[in-house]
């Protein structure tokens, strides 16, 4: 039931940030963590009911999952010859990630811990 709450607190982030935000024409880095403070919130209570082993998936989360988005971006543009992806703003050199994206990251990884949770 952890996880349905967390995943609530994801999407409204997102409903935020898509239907709210664009008019109130606040700051981007405003924008950003208001967007960002949600899923904050729910990682809170979720370490309250289970524990620091969220905090570890958060971790690994925004370590792993920017260095093999970059290391995809890389190799996939030696490769082929083309750049699958790029990022304008704050992006990591290469713009292949950037420092937006890595909550979300961290994020996702405790979507799938969450799930795996469940499932076990």
């Amino acid at each position: 039931m952890d996880g349905i709450y967390f995943e609530l607190l994801v999407l409204v982030s997102w409903g935020v940030m898509l239907l709210v935000m664009p008019k109130a024409r606040l700051p981007k880095w405003l924008a950003y963590v208001i967007m960002l403070s949600f899923p904050l919130l729910g990682l809170i209570v979720l370490s309250i009911r289970n524990g620091p082993s969220v905090w570890y998936a958060l971790l690994i989360g925004i370590t792993v999952g920017p260095v093999l988005e970059w290391a995809v971006g890389w190799f996939y543009t030696h490769l082929v010859g083309t750049q699958l992806w790029h990022y304008n703003e704050a992006a990591l050199p290469g713009k292949y990630t950037s420092w937006y994206i890595v909550p979300f990251w961290g994020y996702n990884v405790v979507a799938v811990w969450l799930i795996l949770k469940l499932i076990s």
